[in-house]
Formats: structure tokens, C-alpha cells, sequence
């Protein structure tokens, strides 16, 4: 379990993690291999990203599966509002309403109640099992096969539906009558 403690590494992995949260290709791809690294010390010793996942029932008495939830979250909370914030985190006696202001980590500057602090960590713990579970579907060959869909897939879709709409015993009138029978001629002509 020494693996599983707040270093400067692992603090390094989850803020790349969380700096390349963008759309782009690239940069999923960048956040995928951010998440790998931040993940490396938990799969050494035998965790899944599943464990990332709250425990709950005799999940929350499996020794491994706690320690390296809250290792994630320790380090998550360490990148979202610093040490200063992990600790007010984990405080039990504030509640979701308490307010801190943030002098470390991305929120830098900012003051926020715990219970954004909390969502903001959760948020980027899931991001990480999220790309976590994508790699391993994809390794793994379970990934879901796309469908390229072009603009004509779509404007036979779009004809289709409107066809479905005009041709009900009592359709709702939001197709103009002779768009209606337009529809229906293109329709028949495509088929």
C-alpha cells in the first residue's frame, strides 16, 4: 500500500488528466494516457479501475478496493483545492454548505462551498475511470464499433420520420399540408 500515497507523481498525473479534459482528439488522447499514468501504482498492486467507484456493500470492506478509492480522491481533491481542501473535505464536521476559500489547486482563488468542491473532485475521478474503462474496452476488443453517418443518411432519416408524422390517422399539424404531400411523394420516390 505504499504505492498508494499522495505524491508529487501521482498529483502530476490526475492535473494532466484534468488539463487535457478537452474535446479534441488529440487531447482525449493525451487524457487517456494521463489517466494510465495516474492509475500505474493501483494496477502494480492488483486494483481496477472499478475500485475507482464509491464502495458500497461488502465492497466497502474489501481493504484494496477503499485504499485506492480514497487514494484517488486524496489526489483528485489535492489537484481540484489543495492539501488545505483535502482536509476540509475530509472533515466530517462541515457540512455540503460550508464555504472555503481556495488558496491551492485549480480552484485557486476561488471561494466555494464543500459540496462544489466534492462534485469537482468527482467529476475528475470519474473522468479517470471513465478513460480508464475505455482503454480496457478497447484493448480488450469491447469497444463499440461507430457508424460513419453522413448528411444524406440523415436527410433520408429526417424524410422518414417527417413521412411517419403526415401519415398517422390524426397527424399533430406541425407539417404544413403541402410539405406533407411532399414528403409523401419523396418518400415513395426512395423507397
Amino acid at each position: 500500500m505504499a504505492e498508494l500515497s499522495v505524491s508529487k507523481k501521482a498529483i502530476e498525473a490526475a492535473l494532466a488528466v484534468d488539463n487535457a479534459a478537452s474535446t479534441a482528439e488529440a487531447a482525449v488522447d493525451t487524457r487517456r494516457l494521463a489517466a494510465m499514468q495516474f492509475f500505474a501504482p493501483a494496477e502494480k498492486i492488483g486494483g481496477s479501475y472499478n475500485m475507482l467507484a464509491k464502495p458500497t456493500g461488502d465492497d466497502a470492506k474489501n481493504n484494496l478496493w477503499v485504499s485506492v478509492r480514497n487514494w484517488a480522491y486524496d489526489v483528485c481533491a489535492t489537484v481540484v483545492c489543495g492539501d488545505a481542501g483535502l482536509k476540509f473535505l475530509r472533515d466530517e464536521t462541515t457540512t455540503g454548505k460550508a464555504e472555503m476559500a481556495v488558496t491551492h489547486g485549480k480552484l485557486k482563488g476561488q471561494t466555494r462551498d464543500k459540496k462544489y468542491l466534492q462534485q469537482q473532485v468527482g467529476k475528475l475521478v470519474g473522468l479517470i475511470k471513465a478513460d480508464l474503462k475505455k482503454l480496457d474496452d478497447t484493448a480488450n476488443g469491447n469497444g463499440k464499433d461507430t457508424v460513419e453517418r453522413h448528411d444524406c443518411d440523415r436527410f433520408l432519416d429526417a424524410i422518414a420520420k417527417a413521412h411517419k408524422q403526415v401519415s398517422k390517422a390524426k397527424p399533430d399539424g406541425s407539417i404544413p399540408q403541402e410539405y406533407a404531400e411532399a414528403f409523401a411523394e419523396m418518400f415513395v420516390k426512395l423507397k
